[in-house]
């Protein structure tokens, strides 16, 4: 695969993928998730439900594709898993959720790594564009193909990752066929939200039940 060179960029060079970071965040984020949403059930659970049952009626797991979709091609600095929570909460499966974050995620990236593409030929969008993701672009110029992995499953800003990709002429079909492991990325962020509320839904149960035991022994 041949790429054109980055754009100049005057900042300090950061173009080192540092696995032992990312990896650690990547534990953090997972360990966050399965923390909060274990708070957010325990305290919120009746209005978690509420809501979740209203976007489902509403939007259904296409607003789940929707929450991947938007962030994945404009780089909005939104997190998808509160809206998987959401979703989780309101009825729709784990493998549901996890299959329409991916493929809103797909599209997303797709769009934006299109339309970086196509701003190479339109000289100030693509400087905009190179700006804001120059970070992005100096990892994708000397990593290539290990950089979209990364970005893909890790941290890194998919949205920006792609976009550098797009601007630095990646092969169409190179591109498609790594960013499919944002299922595995979509799936393991997805699970600590989906365990909370079963957990969730067991510990409710289990303190319904010692009521109910509760009230026939005051009963005698």
């Amino acid at each position: 695969m041949t790429l054109t060179p980055p754009s100049p960029d005057p900042s300090p060079p950061d173009d080192d993928l540092a696995l032992r970071p990312l990896m650690l965040q990547f534990a953090a984020a997972i360990a966050l998730l399965t923390v909060g949403g274990l708070g957010v059930v325990w305290a919120l659970r009746p209005q978690l439900d509420a809501m979740g049952g209203l976007f489902v009626e509403r939007f259904g797991a296409w607003g789940v594709a929707l929450a991947f979709g938007i962030p994945d091609m404009t780089g909005l600095p939104f997190p998808p898993e509160s809206i998987t929570l959401l979703a989780l909460s309101g009825g729709v499966s784990y493998w549901e959720a996890t299959l329409a974050g991916t493929l809103g995620s797909l599209v997303g990236g797709f769009v934006g790594f299109l339309a970086a593409r196509r701003a190479r030929t339109v000289p100030w969008i693509a400087t905009r564009m190179a700006a804001r993701a120059a970070s992005a672009e100096r990892l994708v110029a000397r990593h290539g193909v290990v950089a979209l992995v990364a970005g893909a499953l890790t941290p890194l800003p998919y949205s920006l990752i792609a976009w550098a990709c797009g601007l630095l002429g990646m092969p169409v079909r190179t591109f498609l066929v790594v960013s499919l492991l944002r299922f595995p990325r979509v799936a393991l962020y997805s699970l600590p939200l989906w365990w909370a509320l079963q957990a969730g839904a067991t510990a409710a149960t289990a303190a319904d039940h010692a009521g109910e035991q509760a009230a026939e022994l005051a009963a005698r």
